[in-house]
């Protein structure tokens, strides 16, 4: 169940990276990045709340909560990491270097991770004010889906 359990994460985080390389990111404008980031963060939620239903009706809740904060994690990245993307697209001076999907996925996971190298920054507010949210979105959005998935496996183990 265990090897059941990482081949799912591991697709589903394959998935979402296949799409991010794969789907074409178009926009114009401050209305775009607003509806990308605003319809980001609503997925995030959804993904979330059905995470949690997941977990609350598995067999496996431990195992669930595992594949679900993947997925969470992932996707929280993987949008973050379109938005820098077309950030940079839109502004070629918006961070310290033009960024291609490759470089908007280090950073989204750099920034994620709170490593920061340092070698990729945001240089314009909008950019700036975008990483911020990131980082809020880090802290608080995952911090509490993983509380609420974890705690939902919990409970799940217990009514066993």
């Amino acid at each position: 169940m265990i090897a059941r359990s990482i081949a799912i994460s591991v697709s589903l985080i394959t998935v979402m990276v296949a799409a991010y390389y794969l789907l074409p990111w178009n926009g114009h404008g401050a209305r775009a990045l607003l509806f990308r980031m605003g319809f980001g963060l609503v997925l995030l939620v959804v993904a979330t709340i059905l995470s949690i239903k997941n977990v609350l009706r598995s067999q496996y809740p431990i195992l669930r909560a595992f594949e679900a904060l993947g997925l969470v994690v992932g996707f929280a990245v993987v949008s973050f990491a379109s938005l820098y993307v077309f950030i940079s697209s839109r502004s070629v001076t918006s961070f310290s270097e033009v960024l291609g999907k490759t470089d908007g996925l280090y950073f989204s996971l750099t920034t994620a991770t709170t490593i920061g190298y340092g070698d990729i920054t945001a240089q314009t507010e909008g950019a700036r004010i975008v990483v911020m949210i990131q980082m809020v979105v880090n802290v608080v959005v995952v911090g509490v889906a993983a509380r609420a998935i974890i705690a939902a496996a919990r409970r799940r183990g217990e009514v066993r």
